[in-house]
């Protein structure tokens, strides 16, 4: 098993525990792309007391040993982007209402920037567990 996908099922196993389903490498299409899209973790959770509604998180993980930099965070807006429209074309069934990059190294300073702006939610993956 590649180290990719132990830590892509190691972070489904930590949003499950948060009360998530979550499914690894869940393959989705775009409005504008042939070829799909591979979601590393696709969470479901829901929001709401009295009217739950269903969030879809779209998780992507990052196991290297560089840290994570801002054309990977508008890599994954521009996916998230060509999901969003395919859903409304009605090619796919869901479009993420959360993103989330999850690295074992970390993010530079302009990654952190650029994910600020869009409300992307940043976690490092320490050996003591994960971080915001």
């Amino acid at each position: 098993m590649s180290k990719g996908l132990q830590f892509e099922r190691r972070v489904a196993s930590w949003l499950r525990r948060m009360g998530f389903s979550a499914r690894v490498r869940e393959l989705v299409r775009g409005f504008r792309t042939r070829r799909s899209y591979e979601v590393d973790v696709h969470a479901i959770g829901q929001k709401g007391f009295i009217r739950k509604r269903r969030i879809d998180i779209w998780v992507e993980c990052k196991a290297r040993k560089s840290t994570v930099k801002s054309r990977d965070v508008y890599h994954l807006i521009e996916k998230a982007r060509d999901l969003r429209d395919a859903c409304e074309e009605g090619i796919e069934d869901w479009y993420p209402d959360i993103l989330m990059i999850v690295s074992t190294a970390g993010f530079d300073y302009d990654a952190i920037m650029v994910a600020d702006e869009y409300r992307i939610y940043l976690v490092h993956r320490t050996g003591r567990g994960y971080e915001l």
